[in-house]
C-alpha cells in the first residue's frame, strides 16, 4: 500500500531546552544560517541514450484533495505536512512489453530504452517500480523533466517494490539499459505506481507567510550571533525528511 509523503521539520523549543535561552541575544542578526543539509551523495550521471522513441506512460487521472496545514493541539510544533499522494498507472500499462520496445543498441553492445512517466499537474513524482530477472544485466537511471540531474540506481530483482528518486517536475524518464549478453526478454519490469509531489525542490523551503506564527520558544539560528556549542550541534542535528 502506498503511503502518503510526508515533510517533517525538527523545531526547536527552548521549554525542553533551557541552555539555548541565553544564547539569543536581543541585538545581533548577522550570522548567516548554519543549519547543515544532509543529502545522500550521488555520482555524476548521465543517460547512456537519447529519448528518440521514447515509451509513454499517462498515469491515470488525479483530483487535487483538499490541503490542511494542521497544528498540534497543544500547539509546540507543527504535524508534518503532507506533500505527495497514491497516483494510480492504469493496469494496461503498468507491465513493460519488453520484446517489442524500440531498444537502441550502443557501440559496447548494451541496448537501452527510455519509458517516460507522466503525471499531468504534478510538482514531482516517485515512480514505484519492480523487476525480475539477473540483477548484473541491467541497469537503471532517472530524471525529471524540471531538474537536469540524473540518478542512477543497480537493479533489484524481487518482489518487493522500489521507489525511484524524487524527480522534479511532470514527467519522470526511466532509462532501461540491458548491457551485453543478456535479452531484453530475460527481464519483466513493472511500473506500479506513483506518488504524485505538489511540492519538490525550493518549494519545501518556509513560506514567508508564516513569518511571525512562530511561538516564543523557537530559536531561529540565523538571529544568533554567537551561538553557543550546543546550538550549533543541535542545528548540524536538524534535517527535512520525505518518507
Amino acid at each position: 500500500m502506498l503511503r502518503p509523503i510526508l515533510l517533517s521539520t525538527l523545531l526547536l523549543c527552548a521549554a525542553t531546552m533551557p541552555a539555548l535561552a541565553a544564547a539569543v541575544p536581543s541585538e545581533g542578526r548577522s550570522m548567516p544560517q548554519a543549519v547543515v543539509e544532509s543529502v545522500k551523495a550521488v555520482a555524476v550521471e548521465r543517460f547512456m541514450g537519447d529519448s528518440d522513441g521514447a515509451y509513454r506512460i499517462d498515469a491515470a487521472s488525479w483530483s487535487m484533495p483538499t490541503i490542511q496545514k494542521t497544528m498540534a493541539i497543544d500547539n509546540e510544533r507543527a504535524k508534518p505536512v503532507q506533500i505527495g499522494y497514491p497516483r494510480a498507472i492504469p493496469a494496461a500499462l503498468q507491465t513493460l512489453p519488453m520484446a517489442i520496445l524500440p531498444w537502441k543498441t550502443l557501440a559496447d553492445g548494451s541496448r537501452t530504452l527510455q519509458v517516460q512517466v507522466v503525471a499531468a499537474g504534478a510538482a514531482g513524482l516517485r515512480i514505484a517500480y519492480r523487476i525480475d530477472g539477473p540483477a548484473s544485466g541491467l541497469e537503471l537511471r532517472f530524471s525529471g523533466n524540471a531538474r537536469d540531474q540524473v540518478f542512477r540506481s543497480d537493479a533489484v530483482p524481487g518482489a518487493e517494490i522500489a521507489w525511484s528518486p524524487v524527480l522534479e517536475g511532470n514527467t519522470g524518464t526511466v532509462e532501461l539499459r540491458i548491457l551485453a549478453g543478456f535479452e531484453p526478454t530475460q527481464f519483466r519490469i513493472y511500473l506500479e505506481q506513483l506518488s504524485h509531489l505538489v511540492k519538490v525542490g525550493a518549494d519545501l523551503n518556509k513560506d514567508i507567510r508564516d513569518i511571525g506564527t512562530a511561538g516564543s520558544c523557537n530559536v531561529d539560528i540565523a538571529c544568533v550571533s554567537n551561538p553557543s556549542a550546543a546550538l550549533l550541534n543541535i542545528a548540524k542535528a536538524t534535517a527535512k525528511m520525505i518518507f
